[in-house]
């Protein structure tokens, strides 16, 4: 049998004497002056210096029972194992160190910090020798430790003695002396013991807080740490059971400068300790309790409860002052009380017999009788607990995605001026040094005032639209630039078009009659026609039959609209429109992903290869408010809004990067990236969240290319991938197992549009990609790519292209903000301005990466994203690079501003979400029974061959 080969490693760099797999392409040298004005900034981030080098040990714990007791032992029964709570394992490792402490003469033994979990120690103090397999060495010593804890006995909580094994596992060493030495410039550490020491040093730094009363804290798995001062004057609430409660994440990082200290203001939505059944009321609407849930609330009921823990209130264990339930975790919902049975002893005949929840609980708790048979039960593993005596235990964690009003909501309670928000941040980094004595303990200390560096500002990017048919200058200012006079670099063209609203009772209040809504969308379509027009768009004026209004109501079943909405959208295809504009309403949330669908199936059903209708969707409410009650500045504003996306859907070009650019002191380093031949790539992941209803990964890939001409091109495909459910830690791996696939078929499309010739330099930008997935970036997607490229050029006989791999990283946690304000409209303003680029004392000490803000911050303070040069055979300098980086901001087709990403990457993200919406509406149409291997075929191949011939080759996403 032969084995399997490893993916293929790449070898990018010279050897560096890392002890790493593979090493990432080091800073390049910048020769001369960097472009840009000088900027003055003061960071988030604090200085951390080794003061005492002092041998810091790591020692892994693990924590059982002796006497394995089980919630459910009963008679003999096996009922279901225990699970240790923190604090009593905390308390075990405490008790078996003072046993041992006892016994052995360690200096140093109160020196020691626990993770959140007492599952890994830090220590100065050594409890045995390093295990080698050699005689004489153990790899572990147990100690068993009597500890206090409490049960529920005869429906009372009784206090008693527990005896817990607590084994302490062979030490590793934390060399902090490494990881300083490394931030020096010094020799590369392995990523792996990077990571070690970081968890280290992250644990160490809030070990005291974490146990402090009043505080609620949470451990990543990489040590970092939320800690949340937990009292009513830092919470809000933003929805129904839903309340947000401001902190801080506090994290130690490698940098040019040395260690640092990362202190970043959060805000986390936690669940209020509300009953289930106020819950279903308030949150669902659910007005009649005693009526069977409908199957959709049951659904969603799930999603938003799954592994939440509920105590059942209907028997307080304790006392009036001190009270006590016992606690279930919520892993599916099932039945009725009345419907789910399980099977009792008869303690008269000795034989079993089958009763209801509903009935048992009403006899076994006389005095608290359950008032709602047709509510389901929860059900924790084996047992089932009537969903109306429970309540949400309180401090759990919302992971569900919140809704767009609970995010809009805590967009405006937790968005903060940069000064405000930097203040805050010393506050916090303050509370952080009050509790800071074991980090002093092991030898470090951090200094309290942030680091300040300086940064440069580029200079604005210049766009290309359309006057009289002639290129005309774009010139940005703050992040923007004013497109209102100029046209269009491609308009499209739109022969025949419909307008299709779906009115529910609300919506239709805002018209005398059904005559009056007709003359308000003939009215829309005028103005939006000559909005259209001013942008160069051949577009049709609306014939009033083309006007369809179909009625709908929230109590509607979902099969009745979604007949009617695909009924009406067959027509508009065998109609031959090529665009329609339909009116959502605010109820039934699904219909915009369902229209998505559509727009996909109905064209495959009708066999349709010529350009099938194009929807957009305009919300009601905006409808109303901005169309109809708007000025008339307002209604243009959101016409021409309306239009930038339409137009690059219906296979248009916005505007175009000029290929002159006053960028820098060398202008290669500009004209680099636009030559032709260049290929920008972007790939990005749509995971299921918590609550979703998506089931699978949804990854979608997107090519970019000829962006300074009117041929600029694009091409997307979306893939399907397995989530391996047989492992939680996989759910969240970004890995694109389809990225090969997706890649060829973006090279093909490239040679097709491009008279066959191919990519001579091909840029891949990744999102959502952390340090530590790195490696899996480099030996599995890009050896992947590698291999794909190889085949396809080979087949062609021409030499392969160079590659080169970027990641950009948004949800990072360091920001900036000016020394001194620039003065705006609205007055000082200490936000970093579009084009400030970090690149030195906060970055990465050996590899290339920067820090560069293209967009201006509408509101709050501005997060500049983080760029990573992992692969590198086109050789960017520092200057290409970040010019490449922020040119690419400004080609968004939503927007008349910079983005806060590369648009390749925006539209990446686009097309994944968009991926999700019809991978989840497919679903729903496809319930049939098949296997997942089936169901991953039939899904690639309806995404494959999606849309009419075009389809794929325009942004149809945005």
């Amino acid at each position: 049998m032969t084995k399997k080969k490893k993916p293929q490693q790449l070898q990018q760099t010279a050897d560096t004497g890392s002890d790493d797999k593979l090493s990432l392409p080091p800073k390049p040298k910048r020769n001369g002056q960097a472009p840009g004005v000088a900027v003055e900034l003061v960071t988030n981030l604090f200085r951390i210096s080794l003061k005492t080098e002092k041998p810091i040990l790591c020692y892994t714990i693990q924590i059982d029972c002796v006497d394995q007791l089980t919630s459910g032992d009963k008679g003999g029964k096996k009922g279901i194992p225990r699970k240790i709570p923190k604090d009593l394992r905390i308390q075990a490792v405490r008790k078996a160190i003072s046993l041992w402490s006892k016994n052995n003469d360690a200096g140093g033994i109160g020196t020691y910090v626990l993770d959140g979990n007492a599952s890994t120690m830090y220590a100065l103090f050594r409890m045995l020798d390093d295990h080698d397999g050699s005689p004489g060495t153990r790899s572990h010593i147990e100690i068993k430790a009597e500890i206090e804890s409490s049960r529920i006995v005869d429906k009372k909580v009784a206090a008693m003695k527990e005896v817990l094994s607590v084994k302490f596992y062979s030490p590793t060493p934390v060399n902090v002396r490494a990881l300083v030495d490394h931030c020096a410039g010094q020799r590369p550490r392995a990523s792996a013991e990077v990571e070690h020491t970081l968890k280290a040093l992250n644990t160490i730094l809030t070990g005291k807080i974490l146990v402090e009363p009043g505080f609620l804290g949470m451990q990543a798995k990489s040590g970092s740490c939320s800690v949340f001062p937990f009292d009513k004057r830092n919470q809000f609430t933003i929805s129904e059971g839903v309340f947000c409660n401001r902190g801080f994440i506090s994290s130690v990082r490698p940098t040019e400068t040395g260690l640092v200290a990362n202190v970043a203001n959060a805000v986390v939505p936690f669940y209020e300790p509300i009953k289930i059944i106020d819950l279903l009321q308030r949150r669902f609407h659910v007005q009649d309790l005693n009526r069977e849930l409908a199957p959709r609330i049951i659904d969603e009921l799930k999603r938003e409860l799954r592994m939440k823990q509920v105590e059942a209130i209907h028997i307080n264990y304790g006392s009036p002052n001190k009270p006590h339930y016992r606690k279930y975790r919520i892993h599916d919902i099932g039945m009725s009380t009345v419907k789910e049975k399980f099977d009792l002893d008869d303690p008269k005949t000795g034989r079993k017999v089958s009763t209801s929840v509903f009935e048992y609980f009403n006899k076994e708790y006389p005095t608290c009788k359950l008032r709602y048979p047709n509510l389901p039960c929860i059900i924790d593993n084996k047992r089932k607990i009537p969903l109306e005596i429970c309540r949400l235990v309180e401090k759990q964690k919302v992971n569900r995605r919140l809704n767009p009003q609970e995010t809009s909501q805590v967009i405006r309670e937790a968005a903060m001026k940069p000064e405000i928000h930097f203040k805050t941040v010393e506050q916090n980094a303050n509370l952080l040094g009050k509790h800071d004595k074991p980090f002093k303990d092991f030898g470090l200390e951090i200094n309290m005032k942030p680091i300040e560096l300086t940064g440069r500002e580029l200079p604005p990017i210049r766009l290309l639209g359309v006057v009289g048919n002639r290129p005309q200058p774009l010139n940005t200012r703050e992040g923007g630039y004013d497109n209102q006079r100029v046209n269009f670099f491609k308009p499209a063209s739109i022969a025949k078009w419909a307008l299709v609203v779906l009115a529910d009772e609300r919506f239709v209040r805002n018209f005398k009659g059904p005559q009056d809504l007709t003359q308000a969308c003939i009215r829309f379509a005028a103005g939006y026609c000559r909005s259209g027009a001013s942008k160069g768009i051949r577009v049709a004026q609306l014939d009033p039959k083309d006007v369809h209004i179909i009625q709908v109501k929230g109590q509607d079943p979902d099969q009745d609209v979604k007949k009617k909405l695909r009924d009406r959208y067959c027509r508009l295809n065998s109609e031959n429109f090529s665009h329609a504009i339909l009116v959502l309403p605010g109820i039934k949330d699904w219909i915009y992903s369902y229209l998505q669908y559509l727009e996909v199936d109905v064209p495959k059903k009708l066999k349709k290869t010529t350009q099938c209708t194009r929807v957009s969707c305009v919300k009601d409410e905006n409808f109303v408010k901005k169309l109809l009650n708007g000025q008339d500045r307002n209604v243009s504003m959101f016409l021409s809004n309306l239009w930038l996306k339409y137009n690059t859907k219906l296979g248009g070009i916005n505007h175009v990067l000029d290929g002159q650019q006053d960028f820098s002191i060398n202008p290669q380093d500009f004209q680099k990236f636009l030559a032709k031949g260049y290929l920008f790539v972007s790939i990005d992941v749509c995971h299921p969240a918590p609550g979703d209803r998506l089931e699978q990964s949804v990854a979608a890939a997107v090519g970019l290319w000829d962006i300074t001409n009117p041929n600029m091109s694009s091409c997307t495909r979306v893939r399907v991938q397995r989530k391996d459910k047989s492992d939680k830690e996989k759910s969240t791996v970004e890995q694109v197992g389809e990225i090969g696939i997706m890649f060829e078929e973006i090279l093909d499309s490239y040679r097709k549009k491009s008279g066959g010739s191919v990519p001579t330099n091909i840029v891949v930008l990744r999102d959502g990609v952390s340090e530590g997935q790195f490696e899996m970036v480099l030996l599995y997607e890009l050896s992947q790519i590698k291999g794909r490229i190889k085949n396809f050029y080979d087949k062609l006989k021409v030499k392969a292209p160079l590659l080169t791999c970027l990641t950009v990283q948004k949800r990072h946690r360091t920001r900036f903000m000016r020394k001194n304000p620039v003065q705006s409209r609205k007055g000082p303003d200490y936000n970093i301005q579009p084009g400030t680029v970090v690149d030195n004392t906060v970055v990465e000490p050996l590899h290339h990466s920067f820090y560069l803000a293209p967009h201006k911050a509408i509101q709050g303070t501005a997060r500049a994203p983080h760029v990573y040069v992992i692969y590198d055979e086109i050789k960017f300098s520092q200057d290409s690079a970040q010019a490449m980086i922020f040119a690419l901001s400004y080609l968004s087709p939503r927007c008349t501003k910079g983005t806060s990403i590369p648009t390749p990457v925006n539209l990446a993200d686009l097309a994944a979400e968009r991926g999700k919406n019809i991978v989840v509406s497919w679903n729903e149409e496809n319930q049939q029974r098949m296997s997942s291997e089936e169901r991953l075929k039939a899904l690639n191949e309806f995404l494959s061959t999606m849309g009419d011939a075009s389809y794929q080759d325009t942004l149809y996403y945005v």
